[in-house]
């Protein structure tokens, strides 16, 4: 049944879309994790690393997995919004140096 399910694209897409949220979500929650001023220090603010990699990577794949799903369904609006998110990233990138500096 649960195959049956998964086998639809449209299950399937709702699948992806939900995880893909899920990477953003945590990555928006450690980012932020890192940056709070509270007196007692959270994990990710005494490890550093560990925050701003988990958090790239969450950040960089959900474009990815959106890539290889529009290559897998051959769907150009998933490429679209990938071109979008991308789009964001890199301006969300700079401002983030610009911000810094």
């Amino acid at each position: 049944m649960l195959l049956e399910l998964l086998s639809d694209q449209k299950v399937m897409f709702r699948v992806v879309y939900i995880f893909c949220f899920a990477l953003l979500f945590i990555a928006y929650a450690v980012n932020r994790s890192m940056k709070n001023k509270k007196q007692h220090q959270t994990f990710f603010q005494r490890h550093k690393k560990a925050g701003t990699v988990l958090t790239k990577v969450c950040f960089f794949s959900t474009p990815l997995i959106f890539f290889l799903w529009s290559i897998f369904t051959k769907d150009g609006q998933v490429f679209t919004t990938v071109v979008c998110m991308l789009i964001i990233i890199t301006n969300h990138i700079n401002f983030g140096k610009e911000e810094t500096a």
